[in-house]
């Protein structure tokens, strides 16, 4: 039982707030005594298009600073700008090393939670490459479940309704809410077809709803 106060936690992460959620929790892990607590919540991570090895495409900062300005803050008056650190940026391309050293620190502290990780199949126009490919979208753990998504980087976490792909991700956070507290020590097998179909045809996928304050009711 979870003591009160101590839910299961499962983080979602889109892009660059899976880089951040590692860095939070391999900071975590260095100083239990304060974290222990959340640590011992947290049952499961999903990351969308989390480029964990970086980005090969040219001017990689540039890309990821006009998703990061599209994403922006809602204020009451509008659409609110910001402009993406440059200096953080420049250490997404493929040959980071400060990435390559976070994922190692981040595959040792994430063994005994579920994971899974989404990746995006299309391009953003006018693109012909994917920002992040499936390699980079991968942490490559035994506990990782790896899927594709009919999207591209900024629709990978944005769906319009019952979508394909809602119903994967959906049906993921269901997975990972109701699986056992037993660690995982198999690894996950290959993504194909046919299991692709199974998570679809999951009758939990509808497991979200919108809020009651997000209903429109009819005026009689």
């Amino acid at each position: 039982m979870w003591n009160q106060g101590c839910r299961p936690i499962i983080f979602v992460c889109h892009s660059l707030g899976g880089i951040v959620c590692k860095q939070a929790l391999v900071l975590a892990h260095e100083d239990d005594r304060r974290y222990g607590q959340v640590l011992n919540a947290v049952i499961g991570v999903a990351f969308l298009g989390t480029p964990h090895g970086g980005s090969s495409i040219a001017d990689t900062a540039s890309v990821f600073a006009t998703i990061i300005n599209t994403f922006t803050a809602t204020a009451s008056a509008g659409i609110r700008y910001r402009t993406a650190r440059s200096d953080l940026l420049d250490h997404l391309g493929s040959d980071s090393k400060s990435l390559q050293t976070l994922v190692m620190a981040a595959r040792n502290r994430l063994q005994h939670v579920s994971v899974v990780s989404f990746f995006e199949v299309n391009p953003i126009a006018p693109l012909s490459s994917l920002i992040v490919d499936q390699k980079s979208a991968t942490l490559g753990i035994p506990n990782e479940e790896s899927i594709p998504l009919n999207e591209d980087h900024r629709t990978i976490c944005r769906y319009a309704g019952a979508t394909q792909s809602y119903k994967l991700v959906a049906n993921a956070l269901r997975r990972m809410a109701t699986a056992s507290a037993v660690p995982k020590t198999e690894p996950q097998s290959p993504v194909t077809q046919s299991s692709i179909r199974l998570k679809l045809n999951d009758p939990v996928y509808d497991c979200f709803t919108p809020a009651p304050s997000l209903v429109k009711t009819k005026k009689t």
